[in-house]
Order: C-alpha cells, then structure tokens, then sequence
C-alpha cells in the first residue's frame, strides 16, 4: 500500500525530472520512486558491506587469522576460471556448421590448443582450496 509523501524540490530539479520522466515514458512521480527506491537499495547494500567489514575485521582480530594478499588473488583468479569453464556448459562444443564435435575434436576448428576431455574438465572445475591461513599474534 503506498502513502502520499510531499517533497519540497528546487524548480530546476522538478524540471529536469520531468523532461527525462517524459523521455522514458514515465510519470514524474514514478520516474522519482524508482529513483528513491534504487538509492535505497544501493545505500542498504552499502551498509551491509561496511557492517560485513567491521565483522570480519573484528573477527581477525579475535582470533588473528589472516589471508596473505597474493594468496587470496591466486585464489579468486583460479574460483574465476573455474565458473568460466562450468559455464560453458557441456563438453561437447558446435562447429560453426552448427554439428556437435566431442571436446578434443573441437581444437582443429576453434583454435590449435588440444581440448581437454570431459574428465579433464570435470577434475579442473572443482573449487580450489583455500588458501593457508597465516596467524596474527591476536593484540591485546
């Protein structure tokens, strides 16, 4: 259910809200509800990640463990090749004739890079461990 709100808005303002609320066919007062709406989804995600920082922040202070900086990269590199290669999709791959080639077959026509096996994908699609964990003496 909605209530009726008044909003006090420079004249310039309510002039260019309405030029750009005609431009993509909306009403002025739709057009300023989506835009409140999105800055207060924007401003709710900005808290919960400020308030997940002060969290894990606290967290490594309570126990002092911590991630080395290159290790943690290394990590996300390898998670983003890995849901690269799960969204491809099944093994197979077309050719540009539209027929289904198995995956090693598909190298002559993408590129000269051998394919991997089905297996082989499977194997390299898991997720990769975390890395070592490095203990900060926890201050006091």
């Amino acid at each position: 259910m909605s209530s009726t709100t008044s909003l006090k808005l420079p004249e310039e303002l309510k002039e260019k809200v309405g030029k750009l609320a005609q431009r993509v066919e909306q009403t002025p007062n739709a057009y300023m509800v989506e835009a409140i709406a999105k800055k207060v989804e924007r401003d709710e995600k900005r808290q919960a990640f400020i308030k997940a920082a002060l969290d894990s922040a606290e967290e490594t202070k309570r126990t002092g463990i911590a991630y080395a900086h290159d290790d943690v990269w290394d990590y996300v590199m390898k998670l983003a090749r890995v849901r690269r290669l799960a969204s491809r999709g099944p093994c197979g791959f077309r050719s540009p004739s539209g027929k289904s080639v198995p995956a090693f077959g598909a190298a002559a026509i993408h590129d000269e890079r051998p394919r991997r096996t089905c297996a082989q994908l499977q194997l390299s699609t898991t997720f990769p461990l975390l890395p070592e964990p490095i203990v900060l003496k926890p201050s006091r």
